[in-house]
Parts: C-alpha cells; sequence; structure tokens
C-alpha cells in the first residue's frame, strides 16, 4: 500500500508499466524494513505523474518511516526537490556536502537591471562594499531588503537608469556550477 500497488496485487507483473515495475522494485526493497535506502536514478523512465508520486512516497518513507534515502542522480532540479542534504561528487570524489534551504536568505540575491552595468557595479561595490556579479545589462548584489532602496537611490543619484529590480534564488544547478568554477580556478 505504500507504493500504491495494493489494487493490482493479483495482476501479472508483465502486465505492469513501466511506473509501476519501479513502484514494485520500491516495495522489494522495502520488504525487510531497512533503515537505510540507496536508490540510482529512480525518476529514470517515470512520467510526470509517475515523478510526484515517488516524490510523495520518498518523502513520506522518510518522514513517517524514518528511513535515510541516499539518491544518486543528475537530474538536479529533481533532486532540489527531493533531498534536504546533497553531496556533490568529481570522480568519485566528494567536492562539496551541503543542506538545501532554498528559503534562507543566503540563497538569494538582487538582480538589478540598469542601463550601465558595469558603472553600476563599481558604485555599489565601493560605497556599499559588496560583491557585485555582472549579467548582462543586470547587476546581481547580495539579497539585503534593508539596502535596496539604497541601492536605487545611488545609482539613479549618479543619473544611471534601474529598469527594474527581481530577487533571484539561487539553485542547485547555480551551486554545482559554481562549486565547479571554483575547483577549476583554484587547479
Amino acid at each position: 500500500s505504500i507504493v500504491g500497488l495494493e489494487d493490482r496485487i493479483d495482476d501479472k507483473v508483465k502486465t505492469y508499466s513501466y511506473g509501476m515495475k519501479q513502484r514494485l522494485a520500491l516495495a522489494q526493497a522495502l520488504l525487510h524494513s531497512p533503515r537505510v535506502l540507496i536508490l540510482d536514478e529512480p525518476t529514470n523512465g517515470l512520467d510526470v505523474n509517475g515523478i510526484i508520486e515517488l516524490r510523495k512516497t520518498l518523502k513520506l518513507l522518510s518522514s513517517k518511516h524514518n528511513i535515510a534515502i541516499f539518491i544518486s542522480s543528475h537530474i538536479l532540479s529533481e533532486m532540489e526537490q527531493l533531498c534536504d542534504t546533497v553531496a556533490i561528487f568529481d570522480h568519485g570524489n566528494i567536492l562539496e556536502l551541503r543542506t538545501l534551504n532554498f528559503n534562507n536568505d543566503d540563497q538569494k540575491h538582487f538582480q538589478i537591471s540598469v542601463d550601465y552595468p558595469n558603472y553600476s557595479g563599481k558604485i555599489l561595490s565601493m560605497i556599499f562594499g559588496v560583491n557585485v556579479e555582472l549579467a548582462g545589462n543586470t547587476i546581481i548584489v547580495p539579497y539585503i531588503p534593508e539596502f535596496i532602496q539604497q541601492y536605487v537611490d545611488e545609482l539613479r543619484h549618479r543619473g544611471i537608469t534601474v529598469f527594474g529590480v527581481n530577487v533571484i534564488t539561487t539553485n542547485l544547478e547555480d551551486i554545482y556550477l559554481n562549486i565547479l568554477k571554483e575547483r577549476n580556478s583554484s587547479i
């Protein structure tokens, strides 16, 4: 019943869809009530509904049945939705072990669209001492809500047109790329 196959218990496995076979494999892994479950690409080959159901099942197993679940996957967006902690590997070595909390302000930034991004970035860096990234016609600065009005006022005071301000959240793909970038720059 945990994997949702109770209505199909009398059916032959050869009549099961791929997603049902995946759920059956998960049920088999649960037969001995493990404390740890290791899954390799568990969403591979599943349709959208299958992925959603598997996600719900894994979260239930973790929270209500107190099972630690280790998942190996290359689908980072899926891992964001499933995992609370990730380990980033490269050639068998752990590059980073990180707890995910995308509601945390450390994972957010302000993206400010301006007409002179290089000049704008230098101004904010010099006056406020913040790290500034350039991305096209935008500058990206740390998420400090009490400073955003000061950032915009300072830029406008210096004749820079501010077209908009957005809050962007760092995702797992961004984290992964930054880790690889830092690693490659230190080699």
